[in-house]
C-alpha cells in the first residue's frame, strides 16, 4: 500500500504566513480545515494543503486571473518558506550552490515540505533547463515559486513558462542570466 501523500508542518507554517495576519473567518475555515495554527501536526494529508492554497488565493486581488492568483501564491511561497527554520537552512545552501545544483537537488529539497514531490531535469544549455515534476494540481503556482527560487539560488533575470502539463507530470522551461 502506498505512503498518504502529506505536507509537513513547515509548509503549513508557510501557509500560515501567507494569510498573516489571521481573522476570525480565516480561522473559521483554518480549524475546518483540520488546521490549528497554534497546534501544527508534523504533518497535514495534501489535500488539505491543496484547500489551503485555495484558502490564500481567495483572499488575494479579486481582479486577478485564477492563474495569476497561483503564480502570486507561488512567490508568496518562497518569500515566506525562507523565514521558517528549515526554509532558512535551504535557502543558506541554495545561495551558496547556486541555480544549477540547485535545480539538480530541487527533489531532496521539495521533501522538505512533502513526502511524495519528485522531480528530473533536462539541461538545454547554459542557464537554460527544462524541470519535470510529478505535480500537476494548481500548476500556475510553480513558474512564480521557480523564478524566486532560482533568484534566491542567485540567478538573475529568471524567466519561467509551463511547457508541459499530463495527468501525471508537469513541466516547466527555466532560462536565466
Amino acid at each position: 500500500m502506498a505512503e498518504p501523500r502529506v505536507a509537513f508542518s513547515s509548509l503549513i507554517q508557510s501557509l500560515e504566513r501567507i494569510l498573516s495576519p489571521i481573522d476570525v473567518e480565516t480561522m473559521k475555515r483554518l480549524n475546518a480545515l483540520g488546521i490549528d495554527p497554534d497546534n501544527l501536526l508534523p504533518a497535514y494529508p495534501v489535500e488539505t494543503w491543496y484547500a489551503g492554497i485555495e484558502l490564500a488565493m481567495s483572499r488575494f486581488d479579486p481582479s486577478l486571473s485564477h492563474e495569476q492568483r497561483q503564480n502570486h501564491f507561488g512567490v508568496r511561497l518562497v518569500e515566506v518558506y525562507g523565514e521558517t527554520l528549515v526554509g532558512k537552512a535551504m535557502y543558506a545552501m541554495m545561495r551558496l550552490i547556486g541555480p544549477e545544483r540547485s535545480i539538480q537537488r530541487a527533489t531532496r529539497s521539495f521533501r522538505t515540505a512533502t513526502n511524495f514531490l519528485d522531480t528530473s531535469y533536462v539541461v538545454h544549455g547554459p542557464k537554460d533547463w527544462e524541470l519535470t515534476m510529478n505535480e500537476v494540481v494548481l500548476p500556475h503556482r510553480y513558474p512564480g515559486f521557480f523564478e524566486t527560487a532560482l533568484s534566491v539560488a542567485g540567478a538573475r533575470n529568471v524567466k519561467v513558462r509551463l511547457t508541459g502539463l499530463t495527468d501525471t507530470h508537469s513541466s516547466f522551461r527555466a532560462t536565466w542570466a
